[in-house]
């Protein structure tokens, strides 16, 4: 997972470096409901992918919607920052080991 954080954020912000000045981007998932998501499904991936469809039917998210979020906060580096760090700081308390 440390793996997907690291290329959406990165994705993210080569797609902020290339574009204008924007209007107030709107996503159709909130920051917190991103990260909640994101979180779990963090946990869920090691037990595969019908665990993760369970996750994002439980939170009726779509892949399409965590890509969107990202691509829609691409221009806010500081708002998608605050998002992964959130993720990671959840995950690493979850898995002190790491």
């Amino acid at each position: 997972m440390r793996k997907v954080l690291l290329l959406l954020y990165t994705v993210a912000l080569a797609m902020g470096c290339n574009r204008g000045p924007s209007s107030e981007p709107q996503a159709r998932l909130s920051r917190q409901q991103f990260v909640t998501v994101m979180i779990e499904l963090e946990s869920a991936q090691p037990a595969g992918r019908a665990a993760v469809l369970a996750v994002l039917a439980k939170h009726k998210v779509t892949e399409a919607d965590l890509k969107e979020f990202v691509q829609k906060y691409a221009d806010a580096p500081d708002y998608l920052s605050l998002a992964f760090d959130s993720i990671q700081v959840a995950v690493d308390r979850a898995q002190p080991g790491r």
